[in-house]
């Protein structure tokens, strides 16, 4: 069973169809493609978030906090089968610090231990994953979360040449829904922004290279705080409200 911990800043922007054309050709001399993009193609992420009923973690993420967390589930295939292998994560950022912690478990098994606490049987001798379950045992304890929004996107990913810790990502086809929440149910929902436009995310863990500072600014890029679940939230919340006054007038 793996086990992954990561450590980094993160940095995001919305680009244009004009922003995005320049910024891949600009960065070619200096990046490559991520090993799961064959021949520059895009790969996709679909993911479920938790929450509790009040939807305490996202309110409290979007409030933009010294200190956050979340918990989602994460597959790399639209149709898992209950013997695939998905990631139960939980990511935390402190201080714009980003820290993940996570482990592959079957399908079968996340769904037991989110539906009934049980941890799967390979926890009994493997220390990592059981620590990393016992934390995410003391997330739930905190706000008795549940399942309550699916998110998927295409993703086409690069690592610097010299530097393979520095990586970019450009996320298009965003979409999310926040019933029939299932991995297993597939890709399908409204989508998060509008066509021609991308998000793009540098994830770093040191200082940004002075040739990337210098395409930013070349094409006028700049950040732009923008969480994919925070963002639905809002969308979720704006419908309910204007749902609620259309029903009281």
């Amino acid at each position: 069973m793996a086990i992954e911990t990561f450590k980094r800043y993160e940095e995001k922007y919305l680009l244009t169809n004009e922003q995005y054309d320049g910024m891949r050709n600009k960065i070619d001399t200096y990046m490559s493609y991520d090993a799961y993009c064959r021949n520059g193609s895009t790969y996709s992420i679909y993911n479920i978030y938790f929450d509790d009923e009040n939807n305490s973690v996202i309110q409290h993420s979007v409030s933009k906090p010294y200190f956050k967390d979340k918990l989602r589930i994460r597959s790399y295939k639209e149709l898992p089968a209950e013997d695939d292998f998905i990631f139960l994560e939980l990511k935390k950022k402190i201080g714009g610090i980003v820290t993940k912690r996570r482990t592959e478990l079957r399908v079968s098994d996340c769904r037991r231990y989110i539906n009934t606490g049980e941890y799967p049987q390979e926890a009994e001798t493997d220390y990592r994953m059981n620590q990393v379950l016992r934390e995410i045992d003391y997330f739930n304890q905190l706000y008795n979360t549940k399942p309550t929004t699916y998110l998927s996107y295409d993703r086409l990913a690069y690592f610097a040449n010299d530097d393979k810790e520095f990586r970019l990502t450009f996320d298009t086809n965003i979409v999310s829904r926040r019933d029939n929440l299932q991995i297993e149910l597939g890709s399908y929902g409204e989508k998060l922004l509008p066509d021609g436009i991308y998000l793009m995310e540098i994830k770093i863990n040191g200082s940004m290279p002075i040739w990337c500072s210098r395409v930013l600014s070349e094409l006028e890029i700049f950040p732009k705080g923008f969480s994919k679940y925070g963002h639905d939230y809002k969308k979720h919340m704006s419908e309910n409200y204007k749902n609620y006054i259309m029903e009281v007038v």
